[in-house]
């Protein structure tokens, strides 16, 4: 890899894990039989390349941005979605967990949008224009989730898989529970999926938040 151009790059509000979150977790993905996710995320954009400058200067302008606490991040349900023979990405719309088991496949919580998540990504989406650094994939609208378990080889690519998640993602609601109430932000930053969810940047610690 180029030491100043990254692949794969997304940036995402990184969740707080607390002994609830991980117990909700590992109910579902053993319903589901699927391996629990080690990072709990919200991702906001992607880049399937993008320079160490553009991260950089990026951050730097999205830093002030950050102005108000997100204290009404809540889930709303658990939602999946699998990939056919045909490479498409599909929602699970059953419980029943025998037609997907032998299918790659993801859960996530579905997190309730509303305008500090469109505000920031708005924002976020300017400054990259303005910057010349155009956010690839990306859905106008927006769905924000956690991805929490997953199982199989995806044959799609990640930023394909990311951008129809999107599509999707308000069509699964398969269970009114195993999903966390309150959630909270820990940090914003940029990482990179190609060298195992290496931190690239983080933009801002949970302190910062309101200030």
């Amino acid at each position: 890899m180029n030491n100043n151009i990254y692949k794969n790059v997304y940036l995402s509000m990184v969740i707080k894990r607390n002994s609830k979150l991980t117990d909700l977790q590992w109910k579902a993905c053993k319903k589901f039989e699927v391996i629990p996710i080690k990072d709990f995320q919200i991702s906001l954009a992607f880049w399937a390349q993008i320079s160490k400058n553009e991260i950089q200067k990026l951050a730097f302008l999205l830093r002030p941005i950050i102005k108000e606490k997100l204290t009404d991040i809540t889930a709303t349900g658990l939602g999946g979605a699998f990939e056919d023979e045909f490479k498409k990405i599909q929602p699970i719309t059953t419980r029943e967990n025998t037609i997907y088991r032998n299918l790659p496949r993801v859960y996530w919580w579905n997190i309730a949008n509303n305008s500090l998540f469109n505000d920031y990504r708005n924002s976020l989406t300017s400054l990259a224009l303005s910057l010349g650094t155009p956010i690839e994939r990306i859905s106008p609208t927006f769905y924000p989730h956690i991805l929490i378990g997953a199982a199989g080889s995806l044959n799609s690519s990640i930023g394909d898989f990311t951008r129809d998640i999107q599509n999707i993602i308000n069509k699964s609601i398969i269970s009114s529970d195993m999903y966390p109430s309150n959630i909270n932000i820990g940090t914003i930053q940029f990482a990179c999926l190609s060298i195992h969810d290496f931190n690239l940047y983080t933009i801002s610690e949970v302190s910062t938040f309101g200030k």
